[in-house]
Parts: structure tokens; C-alpha cells; sequence
């Protein structure tokens, strides 16, 4: 048995509550089961529990065992003075108050359904699917998922804010350099992300600033940091890149890093190569690129703001000083684009309402997600093949929200569609 199900049982009555009894006998009537209790201290607050004649106002504490009462060391903590009325699985042991009575205990066990516990049962030992009511997601109703996506989009995009504004302190309310941080981290993908975005906060913002009307100069101040120029460059740019950089060392007094991206297992579309590039000629190509996603008014413009191809050398290079290949400009393709309005653009819009406490740029970013055509991955499949309709990136960032922060932790008790899978008898 598991702890978090007795509570949520007793949270939304799931169980049958005709003629209930403490331990002692003494007659049970739950007037109000009270608030559950997100701090320390018992499970439930301001409960109302008529017990015999006499009505009571207190607090709940659930446990497995009574005994547990002593396992937590609640007979030394203050905060469980006021319990009326201890929820157990099973007495095993006969509790006392501080004053030497018995503290009324209910054994709740034998009034929970076995549906229920089946059901939780079946949720929380799904060992072939991914997904733990994947048999009965498709039998919940369309407004039960529609209210849930939207509370799981929020949370979402509420969690990001909070890793936004955290950067945003430590870097003085900079929110342009914020924004390319989270641009350098999307283009790198996954597995160069964090070096990516390592290679701007390392760099005083000022120093693109400056010269952000020279492509490679700012070329060779990201190659440069991420180690990969040689002085024993033979071809012509890559000579320059290098000569540029170390001016520009000494200039600023640049201090390097020690990370360099991964190119294992990649597409060469996904190279780091080709990716810092594209970030330079952004760089040059936008003055303000929070600015214009603060402030867009059509999704189009927006979308059009990241379209720029690598410069000309790696059309038909890999790598630095590599042998020639047949020439592909290297644009931004329309999936890059995507990720970046749903995980920079719509974040950073999302933030400003946060920080600001401004209602308009909250709703402009779920407005822009309704825009965006739905990820595909392998969580998105997942989900569709279970009949879940993914139509937008509304869809998909909730998905994938609840994909990760409740299926995988088997969070059923506190997920909408396991709540409503375990009160319905009829599924």
C-alpha cells in the first residue's frame, strides 16, 4: 500500500463513508476533510469532523501503520497537537495524545473499493508501456484533457520562466544576452547545448555589440571559444578566423573555455560547425532579437527572423580545414525554426509576464504555441499512437510536460486523467 493513494482517497472521498467508526467505535461524520498540506506538519488542515456529538476543527494525518505516528516522531512535534482524527491502513498500535487519551483513529483499508485499488494497482505496475493508463487514456473525456493540457502547458512554461529569470539575475536583467543563450543552446541541440550556451554567457554581450556588422569577426570569436581554430590552419579563412580571434584576445582579454562541441553520431546538417555560423550570421543579422519577439505582431516576421544560411565556406566544408564536399548552403530549416519560437521565443514572452506581472505576454505566448506546428519525436509518437491528439505546439509542449514530469515518476494520484481513471467505475 501505498501512503500518497490513502491520501488522495481521503482527499476526494473515494471511499464508502456510511456508518464510519473510530477504533473505538464512536461514531464518524466528515463534514469537511480539509486542505491538504503542501508544508510540514500533518497531511490535512482545517478539517471538520463530528465525531460522537461533539464537533471538531483540526487537522488529519494519514499514515500506513499507526505506529508510524512514533516512526515520524510526531509525539515530540507541536505542529501535530491539533489532530482530530488519525487515517491508517491498519492499527498496529494504540496512539496517545499529549494529554493521554486515545487519538480518534479511523481504519480506512476495508471502505476502499477494490476497483480502486486494482486500478492503482494496474497504473502503478505497467511495466510495457510508457505511458501507465496507455489501456485507458482513450476513454477520458475531450474537456477533462482540453482543462488538463492547458494547466500542464502552464507548468511548463512556468518552470522555464523561473531557469529564465534565475539567469536573468546573475547576468543584471541583460535580457538580450538571456535570449541568445537559449538561441546558442537550440541550434546546438542536446548534446552541444551547454557548451553552446557556455560560449555567449563566457563573453562580455558588448563585444558582439560592437561588432556585430562584421560576420567573421563574430565567427572567429565563437570558433575561437570553442576551441576550435589551430594556428596550423591552411586554408584562408580558417587562417583568419584564428588571427582574428587571437587580436581580439588580447583586445578584450578574452578568457577561453575548455569545452569543445561533440560532432559523434551527428548528421552534418547538425554539425557544430554549421550551427555556429548560423548563430554568427543571426547575430550580425539581428540588432535586437528580444526586442522583436517582445514586441512581433505577425508570426510570419517572427518565423522570418531566423531563416539565414552558414557562410560561404561551409558550403562545401564540414570541418575546419577539411577536405571539400559538394556544395549545400546550410540553411535554418523549418523544424530548427519551430524549436526555437517554442522553446526561446515563447519562454521569453512567457517570462516578461511573469517578471512584469503583465497578463498580455502570458497569453501571447500560448497564442504563439497555437501557431506552431506539433514537435515530432519519440515522445510525441508515443502519445499519438495512443490515440492522443497532438495538433499544435500547445499540444505537444503539454504532452511532453506530461510525458516527463508525471508518467515517468508514475504520478498518478496528482495527474487529471488518473484522477478521473480511478473515480470512474465504468472504465
Amino acid at each position: 500500500m501505498n501512503e500518497k493513494l490513502i491520501h488522495f482517497i481521503w482527499r476526494y472521498q473515494y471511499f464508502n463513508k456510511s456508518e464510519l467508526l473510530t477504533t473505538k467505535a464512536e461514531k464518524i461524520e466528515i463534514l469537511d476533510p480539509g486542505s491538504i498540506n503542501t508544508n510540514q506538519g500533518p497531511d490535512f488542515l482545517s478539517a471538520k469532523i463530528r465525531i460522537n456529538e461533539i464537533i471538531w476543527f483540526g487537522s488529519v494525518e494519514i499514515h500506513i501503520l499507526s505506529s508510524d505516528w512514533f516512526k515520524h516522531k510526531h509525539q515530540t512535534d507541536s505542529k501535530y497537537d491539533p489532530i482530530i482524527l488519525h487515517i491508517v491502513w491498519e492499527e498496529d498500535k494504540i496512539i496517545f495524545d499529549k494529554y493521554g487519551n486515545i487519538l480518534p483513529t479511523l481504519v480506512i483499508g476495508h471502505l476502499i473499493s477494490k476497483w480502486t485499488l486494482e486500478k492503482y494497482k494496474v497504473l502503478m505496475n505497467n511495466q510495457t508501456n510508457k505511458i501507465p493508463c496507455h489501456a485507458l487514456i482513450y476513454k477520458i473525456d475531450i474537456i477533462v484533457w482540453a482543462f488538463w493540457k492547458e494547466r500542464l502547458l502552464i507548468e511548463r512554461l512556468e518552470r522555464k520562466s523561473k531557469i529564465i529569470i534565475e539567469k536573468l539575475v546573475q547576468h543584471k536583467l541583460n535580457w538580450e544576452k538571456i535570449t541568445w543563450m537559449l538561441i546558442a543552446k537550440q541550434l546546438a541541440g542536446p548534446v552541444n547545448a551547454d557548451c553552446f550556451e557556455q560560449i555567449i554567457e563566457n563573453l562580455d554581450f558588448n563585444i558582439f555589440q560592437k561588432n556585430k556588422h562584421d560576420v567573421f569577426t563574430i565567427e572567429s570569436l565563437l570558433f575561437g571559444q570553442a576551441n576550435l581554430l589551430d594556428s596550423e590552419s591552411k586554408h584562408e579563412y580558417c587562417q583568419y578566423l584564428y588571427k582574428e580571434y587571437i587580436f581580439y584576445c588580447k583586445k578584450y582579454k578574452i578568457i577561453k573555455i575548455k569545452n569543445q562541441p561533440l560532432f559523434l553520431r551527428m548528421r552534418p546538417a547538425s554539425f557544430p560547425t554549421f550551427r555556429l555560423s548560423q548563430l554568427a550570421q543571426l547575430l550580425t543579422k539581428k540588432n535586437n532579437i528580444f526586442s522583436e519577439i517582445r514586441d512581433y505582431t505577425k508570426f510570419s516576421n517572427l518565423k522570418n527572423a531566423f531563416i539565414v544560411e552558414a557562410s560561404e565556406y561551409w558550403h562545401n566544408h564540414y570541418v575546419m580545414d577539411g577536405v571539400e564536399v559538394q556544395s549545400t548552403p546550410f540553411k535554418i530549416g523549418e523544424d530548427l525554426i519551430s524549436r526555437l519560437l517554442i522553446n526561446v521565443a515563447a519562454p521569453i514572452l512567457f517570462t516578461i509576464g511573469v517578471y512584469y506581472n503583465d497578463h498580455k505576454f502570458k497569453m501571447k505566448a500560448l497564442h504563439l504555441l497555437e501557431n506552431i506546428f506539433p514537435e515530432n519525436n519519440k515522445i510525441t509518437r508515443l502519445w499519438t499512437k495512443d490515440k492522443v491528439n497532438i495538433d499544435t505546439a500547445w499540444d505537444s509542449q503539454a504532452i511532453i510536460e506530461l510525458n516527463n514530469e508525471y508518467c515517468t515518476n508514475k504520478k498518478c494520484l496528482s495527474c487529471s486523467i488518473g484522477v478521473e481513471i480511478l473515480k470512474n467505475k465504468n472504465e
